[in-house]
């Protein structure tokens, strides 16, 4: 690597796997160049510190250059740890965009079964309820506006008059029976204009 880093000057960093002791490593490495103030103790051997030269000897360490390079820096990483670290996080990130789309699901299932099903069940039975010939049966749906709530609102209407309709024609009074039929039938005209 040093001789990489004196071949090419613009060269700042370098990142590559290798086998250290037999094991394969991440290695990172940047160019260590020699300073001014280095020259004072590897410059000219002649005139380095005695405590430098009788602790390290003359024959190498010496005759830098100033701003040449000298040296690496660098750091080792085993490979298996990082391929963990890297498989660690990756579980982790995908736990969590599970966790997070299992929520949306459960929130969207919860208003659809709110808002839709459970009022088109309830419209169900009231009808299978009507169609045995109870019509004291009402069906309990506000009225908010969506089409499901203006259908259950038509079937209480239908409810109603059928009821009215089949009370007069018990009571034989036909007259009374026909006028409740026009009223359901201009109720039920006036519902649809609302809308359309």
């Amino acid at each position: 690597m040093l001789d990489k880093f004196r071949n090419n000057e613009n060269l700042k960093e370098i990142t590559e796997t290798g086998l250290i002791k037999g094991r394969q490593f991440l290695f990172s490495a940047r160019p260590s160049a020699a300073k001014q103030e280095c020259m004072s103790c590897h410059g000219d051997p002649g005139k380095a510190p005695l405590p430098v030269t009788s602790k390290y000897g003359t024959a190498s360490g010496y005759n830098y250059k100033p701003n040449s390079i000298v040296g690496t820096i660098g750091v080792g990483v085993p490979l298996v740890d990082i391929n963990a670290l890297v498989m660690q996080r990756g579980l982790v990130a995908m736990g969590i965009i599970t966790v997070i789309f299992g929520l949306i699901f459960i929130i969207i299932n919860a208003l659809v079964k709110k808002s839709i099903l459970l009022p088109i069940n309830n419209i169900t039975e009231a009808s299978i309820v009507l169609s045995k010939g109870d019509l004291d049966h009402e069906i309990h749906i506000e009225r908010d506006g969506s089409e499901i709530g203006e259908l259950a609102n038509s079937f209480e209407l239908l409810r109603r008059s059928l009821k009215v309709g089949h009370g007069a024609i018990k009571n034989n009074n036909p007259c009374q029976s026909a006028g409740l039929l026009t009223e359901a039938s201009l109720g039920r005209r006036k519902l649809i204009n609302q809308h359309y």
